[in-house]
């Protein structure tokens, strides 16, 4: 017989907090104690069955988290109000905290393609990598062709020497020191 349990998904009161046998003082942090709540859960699913399974910013479709549009610990009277959640994917959540909802759906996904500078396949970045990332995979980055073109090598040099370009710059125009009197 497959039934399903009486209580599957319902919280359990009797048990909750102090009244559980593996209470241990309170020693969970409070961030994590909210997160882990039962109405944070229903407002995760909720979120999720009002808005379509996509992000936001890119429209990925997988890999997806619901997100507060207001901050989690600065407004705790809208934590959970299904109307202050989106949905993101986990590539896209960082640049949201990072650089604001806004600015990360003007940019949408266009900024998160790059073309590999040895193969030339177009590849996804996350939004931490967006300016150092130049090969789509270990293989292209430690397996170069042992002859590049002339174009290739250019470009090579040239995104080598805007890596290093401030180390540089300091090593060309280093004052010696002069003070031994």
């Amino acid at each position: 017989m497959n039934t399903t349990p009486w209580n599957k998904g319902k919280p359990y009161w009797k048990i909750r907090g102090s009244r559980n046998p593996n209470w241990k003082g309170g020693i969970t942090s409070l961030d994590q104690t909210e997160r882990s709540r039962i109405e944070f859960v229903q407002w995760r699913k909720k979120v999720f069955s009002k808005n379509k399974p996509i992000c936001v910013v890119c429209g990925s479709k997988m890999y997806l988290i619901a997100h507060h549009k207001k901050s989690f610990k600065e407004f705790s009277l809208l934590r959970y109000e299904v109307e202050n959640g989106i949905i993101v994917c986990r590539r896209c959540q960082p640049g949201i905290h990072r650089y604001g909802l806004k600015y990360m759906k003007k940019l949408g996904a266009s900024l998160f393609i790059k073309k590999c500078i040895t193969c030339r396949n177009k590849f996804n970045v996350p939004t931490y990598r967006r300016e150092s990332a130049s090969y789509c995979s270990h293989k292209c980055h430690y397996n170069r062709p042992d002859r590049l073109s002339h174009a290739e090598k250019l470009q090579y040099k040239r995104n080598w020497y805007l890596k290093n370009k401030k180390i540089i710059l300091l090593k060309r125009h280093a004052v010696p020191n002069n003070n031994s009197r």
